[in-house]
């Protein structure tokens, strides 16, 4: 099952979901669509959160462009707000 979370404060991304679950607990659904979930990951050595998105779909062509524009609006949502600054 293709996995992508995006680790906003030093832009990381991850493909696999061993690579992700190695390094953080997977939580609580945020959300459901069509063709991906938001869920929350929690870092297990410095507990910071972070939100996943996790793809319930073979990655397709459709898919990869929705999910690279969510990852931008998110990007600039959290630029916008100041949230990147602790």
């Amino acid at each position: 099952m293709p996995f992508g979370c995006l680790a906003l404060r030093d832009g990381r991304t991850y493909d696999s979901i061993s690579d992700v679950t190695d390094k953080y607990d997977i939580g609580q659904v945020l959300r459901a669509k069509e063709f991906c979930e938001l869920c929350l990951a929690k870092d297990r050595q410095t507990d910071k959160v972070f939100v996943c998105k996790k793809f319930l779909k073979k990655d397709g062509r459709k898919v990869r462009k929705a999910a690279k524009n969510e990852i931008m609006i998110l990007k600039l949502y959290v630029v916008s707000h100041g949230q990147m600054d602790e």
